[in-house]
């Protein structure tokens, strides 16, 4: 197996610490003026969602996806309803292509697997990507099969 890297590299000639400037959390220059703007992009949300919820929400996901061999976990039928209602209420266009990105836990997927020395997680984003059309047309139970069809193609190939 290939051995993993544990030095750290940086390119010559830069001056550290590093600073990558964010726009969104920094401010960004207006391209007509050249002034610096302050960003009101939304940092953070909060959602609050009950136990009887998530329940109620899996259930209507692995009923309207209707498998019997695949079930669809909770976190998934919340990020899907999550996906749908902020796709719903954007005003996009039906045609626009619109994605949910998620980390999956890579670690116990490994073959051969992470020795037990290795620190930390390794959690690479899987992307789904559809449109807003087909996204709302489909309902909770098909894009709940998105992300768990994303979840379950992350592998170690």
């Amino acid at each position: 197996p290939p051995l993993l890297l544990h030095k750290r590299w940086f390119f010559d000639g830069i001056d550290y610490p590093i600073h990558i400037p964010d726009p969104e959390t920094e401010g960004r220059r207006d391209l007509d003026d050249n002034s610096l703007t302050t960003s009101t992009v939304l940092q953070e949300i909060v959602f609050h969602v009950t136990k009887e919820n998530v329940l109620k929400l899996k259930a209507k996901a692995n009923d309207e996806a209707g498998s019997t061999d695949v079930k669809i976990s909770s976190l998934q039928a919340v990020l899907a309803h999550i996906w749908r209602s902020r796709v719903r209420h954007s005003g996009m266009n039906l045609e626009d292509a619109t994605h949910c990105s998620l980390p999956a836990n890579m670690r116990h997927r490994l073959e051969p697997p992470l020795a037990e020395e290795c620190f930390g997680n390794l959690s690479p984003a899987g992307i789904i990507s559809t449109t807003v059309r087909e996204l709302l047309d489909n309902g909770l139970g098909w894009s709940a099969m998105l992300i768990n069809t994303m979840v379950g193609l992350q592998t170690s190939e």
